[in-house]
């Protein structure tokens, strides 16, 4: 059979034109699958997640988004004049939360999850902001206000449609999870366990003393416990060490940039009275009255945040007046008592409810008590470029020296010596003061057993 192909195949022009055409089939399709994957603009995304993209603009839009609000917290009037640091962490916030998201939606998906049009459609109608006088969607006040953002229509309603899918799926596993009674029953034990100590009292002067050992029986123990009469070796050593933080802790930095560096955190060091504010958001004023009294007759902010499924919640932690996004909820929240249920209150947004869990007073740390924290922090920040220039210093240094006693004090490095086992205890039996870490205190023990007597210094 397989010698009737292989004629058939090779050896006719019938075969050979069969093969032919399977080629050139496969030939066509491969191409078509390249330029089929090259047509699509894959040159803006950041991040796939099944059919899903996160793009560039996605991710931009989300970072300058946020900057505002990092800005006001720092207390800088611009963004452009956030710290690399912090505009670092707010593109890490930024894209984590649009991670979170996608992999949520990619999931509903996978499992032919998908949000009707009707419920995107329910759920734009609600918005405040679109909304007229009369409490009803206005269309032109929708185009306005999206033309306002520099929104299209489209982009709104797909991003409504996400949120409501991931905020569905999210909502659902969370409360589908179920702890292992297993689980709880260790938890359980753990917690309740109890001990029971049994003591017995004896009575030493009704005791009988002992004969004193016999000279074999100490020579037996001896033998037996010889390792209890021997003294581990100990070795002096001399250590000069150097690192990114002993180099920081060598450095000056001028009162003026110190100075410089507290006014522009002066956010920081300058904190207003802040607040723990707890809210609630919902879509029209029965429903945030209802939510008034349950909250009232059930303080439990957990608990709370179940009562109505239309009721958007979120937290501020220390909150300074000027993180609160919404001007009537800032306004409200900062002149309310502490534990008390508030509201409603009418917004673009919706109709707040809210409650102040706890109040800081303001406070201010002058510039003589920050002064020791700036200069730790600038001097870290400035180490790791002097380190290597002065790194070539210490071994130009100890290159011209055989006992490491012509080292300069100006570059930083920590000397140590002493006597010390290769435990690293001390004859004391105290662990010896070495520089750095636990890791870096090991590697310094094992070179000083490695090294002989008199020998160069080791790096």
């Amino acid at each position: 059979m397989i010698s009737t192909l292989r004629h058939l195949v090779v050896d006719s022009w019938i075969g050979r034109l069969i093969a032919l055409l399977i080629f050139l089939a496969f030939v066509g399709w491969g191409v078509g699958d390249v330029v089929g994957s090259y047509n699509g603009s894959q040159a803006d995304t950041v991040v796939t997640i099944g059919s899903r993209r996160i793009t560039a603009s996605d991710l931009d839009r989300g970072i300058r988004n946020r900057f505002p609000a990092a800005a006001q917290q720092m207390g800088v009037s611009d963004p452009s004049q956030l710290p690399p640091n912090v505009r670092r962490e707010v593109a890490q916030g930024v894209l984590q939360s649009l991670l979170a998201q996608n992999e949520a939606l990619a999931l509903a998906d996978r499992n032919g999850m998908k949000v009707p049009d009707a419920l995107v459609r329910k759920e734009v109608f609600s918005y405040r902001a679109f909304q007229g006088t009369d409490g009803r969607f206005d269309r032109k006040l929708f185009d306005e206000r999206l033309k306002k953002l520099g929104l299209q229509e489209r982009t709104l309603l797909e991003s409504v449609r996400d949120d409501i899918g991931a905020r569905g799926l999210l909502d659902g596993l969370g409360k589908t999870m179920v702890v292992p009674n297993s689980v709880l029953d260790q938890l359980l034990a753990f917690n309740t366990r109890q001990y029971k100590t049994d003591l017995l009292r004896l009575d030493s002067g009704s005791m009988a003393v002992p004969a004193a050992a016999e000279e074999a029986q100490l020579r037996r123990y001896y033998d037996n416990h010889s390792s209890q009469y021997r003294s581990a070796e100990y070795r002096h050593a001399k250590i000069i060490l150097l690192s990114v933080d002993s180099v920081a802790h060598s450095l000056t930095v001028p009162d003026e940039q110190l100075k410089r560096y507290y006014e522009f955190e002066n956010a920081k060091y300058n904190v207003p009275e802040t607040r723990d504010i707890e809210v609630l958001t919902l879509p029209n004023r029965v429903a945030a009255e209802a939510i008034v009294t349950a909250w009232k007759a059930n303080s439990d902010w957990a608990s709370i945040q179940k009562a109505d499924p239309s009721a958007a919640s979120v937290s501020f932690p220390h909150a300074r007046q000027a993180d609160i996004p919404s001007p009537e909820l800032a306004k409200a929240a900062f002149s309310a008592p502490e534990n008390a249920v508030q509201g409603p209150i009418e917004s673009p947004t919706g109709w707040i409810v809210f409650r102040v869990a706890a109040i800081a007073a303001p406070h201010k740390t002058d510039f003589e008590h920050a002064k020791a924290e700036i200069r730790d922090e600038i001097a870290r920040s400035q180490a790791p470029q002097l380190f290597a220039q002065r790194f070539a210093s210490l071994q130009d240094a100890i290159a011209g020296s055989a006992d490491l006693e012509q080292i300069p004090t100006d570059l930083g490095a920590v000397p140590a010596q002493g006597s010390l086992d290769e435990q690293g205890l001390t004859k004391d039996g105290e662990m010896a003061p070495l520089p750095g870490d636990e890791a870096t205190r090991k590697a310094i023990i094992a070179r000083v057993f490695e090294q002989k007597k008199g020998d160069k210094p080791l790096w």
